[in-house]
């Protein structure tokens, strides 16, 4: 395969995750690709058309006895989380095992 074709190749799989809702890991399981190729050729073109988004952050709800209120997490253009605070690092945490951050 040359190196274009491959190019073409990795953008089609890359729309493909982007258009199935699934996660990175169950979309990689499923093409029977490895995960860290994926994130290589995501990041790839992501850097190259400058498409990258970076993260924002929000202020949180604080009051004397702890945070109150809710995250909201965008995962994608399809994909938002709203999320208690309280649980926000259990949410976090399993995100990030299923190769969503």
């Amino acid at each position: 395969m040359s190196p274009s074709e491959k190019a073409t190749h990795w953008k089609s799989l890359i729309e493909q995750h982007q258009q199935s809702g699934l996660s990175i890991k169950a979309f990689c399981c499923q093409q029977q690709i490895n995960v860290h190729t994926f994130h290589y050729w995501r990041k790839k073109f992501s850097a190259s058309n400058g498409s990258e988004k970076q993260p924002a952050f929000v202020p949180l709800n604080h009051r004397a006895d702890g945070l109150t209120g809710e995250a909201s997490i965008l995962l994608s253009e399809r994909v938002q989380l709203r999320v208690p605070i309280q649980a926000l690092g259990v949410v976090l945490s399993q995100l990030k095992r299923d190769g969503w951050l």
